[in-house]
């Protein structure tokens, strides 16, 4: 118990404030420290996770040091555990936004919106799959079970099938550009690329997604009347437009001063975004609530929320540790070989092979971080595709988009699976396949109609 509630999230929060103090302040035993709380967080969370995980992970570690091992590479082995850490820290303080979003009742005016808005199935998954999109764009996965929650009444009951693939849907979409995702702080890391350049691109890529989805839909569309749950109040529902497009305009008003940050700092935009979390969590919480709420929340933060992180924690620590010693060995040479034997030598074709490559072995278990990690450290320094960083940082962030709503074993499905009692292999096969196949085609048309036309 006292591993529990207060070793495993103690290690995860010392990692990533030290990693967060780093960049401020430089100095060598930060980085020790940092590497020495990365290998307790995996030695403490190991126990308690899965078997599947605890294979993959133990996998990966024994390769790594294997590999190290070859060029008696033991102080590279010990500093390769903090790889990923810069992107985790994301992962790990970008949760606590969904503290002032609780506080200022966001989620109980967008149900009143949400409510008021289904007239139909279709509305009904086009307006599940657009709060779960909106919401997951800050809140990530957290925003699944939220939504889940609020669309999980009795009247709802009959359209579960639809409901669910909406929010299976829903998430992959803010993967595709949300600068709160650590998909897209792994790519940043890695390639020379400023989230500004992917943004727009991803963000049209995620409204072909939710267009699709209702197309896909459109033939069992029925009508719906639900007098019960509309609100007949004008305030409350003036109030409720109120604050969505608050929320809007605050988002909004956050990410671009986040950038601006990162231009006149001259930091990675990564740190930037988990300062700003735990900043905005304090303030911005303290202005709608008292203390008292706010130490509860944090309590629950620490005591649900990071225990909950221990699978994602501890495999892409050691994803970074597997991607440090494939450049150890050199390694990378021999994929670029392979990928110059077998002709590959332009970026749409290269994005194609990621695309199927990674959404084939996320459905056999291989989660994207590792599959992206790997890649994104053998690519980002390979000469060939040196002026085409733009363009492949995007074919792999919708890979890894794409891979997510089809694997069994992915933190999506497995939710999902666990909220819904449905089988996550169900989820991925028979609810989402079509629209990721249909989706990947669409996504890949468009990356290669703006490299052609517009050089991107």
């Amino acid at each position: 118990m006292y591993n529990k509630i207060i070793l495993r999230p103690g290690f995860v929060l010392l990692m990533g404030i030290s990693y967060l103090v780093s960049v401020v302040f430089t100095h060598p035993l930060l980085s020790i420290f940092i590497n020495i709380f990365a290998i307790l967080v995996i030695g403490f969370y190991f126990p308690s996770l899965k078997r599947s995980s605890k294979l993959m992970i133990s996998g990966l570690l024994i390769i790594s040091f294997i590999l190290f091992s070859i060029g008696n590479s033991w102080i590279e082995a010990f500093y390769s555990f903090d790889a990923n850490v810069s992107i985790l820290s994301i992962f790990i303080f970008v949760p606590l936004l969904g503290i002032p979003l609780k506080a200022a009742k966001y989620l109980d005016f967008m149900e009143v919106l949400y409510n008021f808005y289904i007239t139909s199935t279709r509305r009904l998954y086009l307006m599940t799959k657009l709060m779960t999109y909106a919401f997951c764009v800050l809140m990530n996965l957290g925003a699944v079970t939220l939504v889940y929650q609020l669309t999980n009444t009795p009247s709802y009951q009959p359209y579960k099938d639809m409901r669910y693939k909406a929010l299976a849907r829903g998430y992959p979409l803010a993967i595709f550009w949300s600068p709160y995702y650590i998909s897209i702080a792994l790519l940043l890391s890695y390639f020379n690329v400023s989230w500004i350049e992917l943004f727009p691109v991803g963000f049209v890529i995620a409204g072909m997604g939710i267009i699709l989805g209702v197309l896909l839909e459109s033939k069992y569309n029925e009508p719906l009347d639900l007098p019960n749950l509309k609100t007949s109040d004008s305030n409350t529902f003036r109030k409720a437009w109120y604050k969505v497009v608050e929320l809007m305009c605050i988002t909004v008003a956050i990410t671009t001063i986040i950038m601006l940050f990162e231009h006149l700092w001259d930091i990675s935009v990564i740190p930037i975004i988990s300062i700003f979390s735990i900043i905005l969590c304090f303030v911005w919480t303290l202005f709608y609530e008292k203390v008292s709420f706010l130490v509860n929340q944090l309590k629950e933060y620490t005591q649900v929320n990071i225990p909950r992180m221990g699978n994602e924690l501890t495999l892409f620590i050691s994803a970074g540790v597997f991607g440090q010693a494939i450049i150890n060995i050199g390694a990378g040479d021999a994929i670029v070989y392979f990928l110059e034997f077998i002709g590959v030598d332009h970026p749409l074709l290269l994005i194609l092979i990621i695309m199927i490559t990674t959404c084939v072995l996320a459905f056999l278990g291989f989660h994207p971080i590792i599959i992206i990690t790997v890649m994104a450290v053998t690519l980002s320094t390979t000469p060939v595709f040196m002026e085409h960083h733009r363009i492949i940082a995007m074919g792999m962030l919708a890979s890894w988009a794409l891979s997510v709503p089809i694997s069994p074993f992915s933190a999506l499905t497995l939710l999902l699976g666990g909220l819904t009692r449905t089988n996550s292999i169900e989820i991925g096969m028979k609810r989402n396949m079509k629209f990721v196949i249909l989706l990947s085609l669409v996504s890949f048309l468009f990356l290669c109609f703006i490299h052609i036309i517009f050089n991107y």
